[in-house]
């Protein structure tokens, strides 16, 4: 089993280009610090990055209005988080055209769940 794991657009195979070798391939999921910081400095050679916050606040106000539109909805504080976290990866890919998502939970305490 391999845990490469490629980095970068993967383009059409049927029509290589050389904007097809612009990838980078990581021998393992798990990076050190010293990898992860390494890799963000590759910014310079076209793999920008963004990073999002996946943490979210223990208490989000409980307004009656927005407790009972989350009950009635059924959906938790969690899963608004994490559909609004989709959609911050997608427009930073289509939109900005970032390479690399760095996920953090960084922001993470007392009043931030992670």
């Amino acid at each position: 089993m391999s845990l490469v794991c490629p980095i970068g657009p993967e383009l059409n195979l049927l029509d290589p280009q050389p904007a097809s070798c612009h990838r980078i391939f990581l021998d393992t999921p798990l990076l050190d610090p010293r990898r992860f910081m390494a890799l963000l400095e590759l910014e310079r050679k076209g793999f920008t990055h963004v990073t999002l916050d996946m943490t979210y606040p223990l208490t989000e106000g409980s307004s009656r209005a927005r407790l009972a539109d989350r009950a009635i909805s059924k959906r938790s504080l969690l899963r608004e988080r994490l559909d609004q976290i989709s959609k911050e990866a997608e427009a930073a890919i289509m939109g900005d055209r970032v390479a690399i998502l760095v996920l953090t939970h960084r922001r993470a305490g007392e009043d931030r769940l992670p």
